[in-house]
């Protein structure tokens, strides 16, 4: 497939500062060596967005931090990998987000904690004209105001809007202006699968990503079903795997390729990065 390096890809959602470490799991109460750490700037849309930087796009990205030394950190991470930081806003008083992330040394899988303070989930002044020179947007719910108006004003700006969320109750607004909905799924059942994904579509967007993790991904699009398996590769650690996905699928979708190849490459692109510590370096690039 051929590549247009002009391409522009936005974004508009949650960043964050992530400490990783690998260490065996323990038994509450327990004590583990730490084999390995590090620190690097994550989010969802942080780290999808990274990802077409990566692979050669353009990008403009709108997100919100606290004013704080975490913020400065996260800001000079994702400079480094050629993200604009201008239209970042920073609340006063208000701390960045961070997240504690556990890299079980055995498997690669990752366990989570997450710190978000409130008051940037509430925060509602932003400007979106920076958006409109994009061909995608990928977008978030983390930030719900944030992630309605600028999913909004992407609609009216004909800018394909690729999102990283779960719907539910409190998103159904949100999901009605997705043009296409990646979301993580657990079901193993194929015929549930089937069910989540016109459930899903039935919200309002047109296509409909589940991802399986190591067992591939399933889609919904123009009415059709394909589903592939992952690719089998040893597995460091899977933190921002998703991301990568949502991030290779939109810079697939802005070079204008098939979405079942652009779903393919998402899935080569995630599984990459499994095979190295962090989301960053991990990241492939073309």
């Amino acid at each position: 497939m051929n590549v247009a390096t002009s391409a522009c890809i936005g974004g508009a959602g949650n960043c964050c500062l992530d400490y990783l470490f690998v260490a065996p799991q323990v038994k509450a109460g327990g004590l583990s060596h730490i084999q390995q750490y590090k620190t690097q700037h994550g989010g969802l849309t942080a780290m999808a967005l990274t990802t077409c930087a990566r692979l050669g796009a353009k990008t403009e990205f709108i997100s919100v931090l606290g004013n704080d030394q975490i913020a400065g950190h996260i800001m000079y991470n994702l400079k480094k990998c050629g993200i604009d930081c201008s239209h970042i806003v920073t609340v006063p008083q208000a701390s960045s987000p961070v997240s504690f992330i556990h890299i079980d040394s055995d498997t690669g899988e990752r366990t989570i904690y997450h710190h978000l303070d409130q008051r940037l989930k509430t925060h509602e002044s932003y400007s979106f004209e920076p958006l409109n020179k994009c061909d995608i947007l990928l977008v978030d719910d983390v930030y719900p105001r944030l992630g309605l108006a600028a999913a909004r004003h992407a609609r009216s700006r004909n800018i394909i809007t690729v999102a990283d969320t779960t719907p539910h109750d409190d998103n159904l607004e949100f999901l009605k202006e997705i043009d296409v909905l990646i979301s993580s799924c657990s079901v193993l059942d194929e015929s549930q699968m089937v069910k989540l994904l016109q459930k899903y579509i039935s919200f309002g967007p047109a296509t409909v990503i589940l991802t399986l993790g190591k067992r591939g991904w399933v889609m919904l699009h123009q009415g059709k079903i394909t589903k592939e398996k992952g690719f089998d590769v040893p597995v460091v650690d899977t933190t921002g795997a998703g991301d990568v996905f949502h991030g290779a699928f939109a810079f697939g979708v802005s070079q204008k390729w098939p979405f079942d190849y652009c779903a393919r490459f998402a899935s080569a692109s995630a599984a990459l990065k499994c095979m190295k510590l962090g989301g960053g370096l991990g990241i492939p690039t073309l």
